[in-house]
C-alpha cells in the first residue's frame, strides 16, 4: 500500500462526477494499492479484503465487481487477461519519493511475453 495524494482537480472532473460516490471512493482505494506506474495485480478477493474489511465477502465482491466496470467504462481502469489491472493515469498524477515500486507492471510485463499480449 503507498500512501496518494488527492489532487484539487480530481472532484471537479466531469468524467468522475459522473460516477457514483462509492465508486469515486474505489478508485481512489486502488491508487493505494497500485504501484507507482499504477499497475496491480486483479484479484477481487484481496481487493476487497484490503480496502473494504468491513463488509461482508459477497457483497464487497459483487460491489468491486460493478464499480470496476464503471471504472473501465469510463476509461480509468484497464483490466487485462493475464490478471493486472492498470489505472492509465496514476503516474501523471502522483509525485512519488524514495524507493519506487514497479512489482505489478513487471509481472505484466512477464505475463505478456508469455502469452504475446500488450
Amino acid at each position: 500500500m503507498r500512501i496518494r495524494q488527492v489532487r484539487p482537480e480530481f472532484w471537479s472532473d466531469e468524467t468522475m462526477a459522473a460516477l457514483a460516490p462509492a465508486v469515486r471512493l474505489f478508485y481512489i482505494g486502488l491508487w493505494n494499492i497500485a504501484d507507482d506506474a499504477g499497475w496491480m495485480e486483479w484479484r477481487v478477493p484481496r481487493i476487497g479484503a484490503v480496502l473494504f474489511p468491513y463488509e461482508s465477502v459477497k457483497r464487497r465482491s459483487r460491489d468491486i465487481e460493478a464499480w470496476s466496470l464503471a471504472l473501465t467504462e469510463a476509461g480509468r481502469l484497464v483490466i487485462h487477461d493475464c490478471g493486472c489491472a492498470q489505472v492509465p493515469t496514476l503516474s501523471r498524477h502522483q509525485r512519488v519519493t524514495g524507493k519506487q515500486s514497479f512489482t505489478a507492471l513487471e509481472a505484466h510485463g512477464k505475463h505478456s511475453s508469455l502469452t504475446g499480449k500488450r
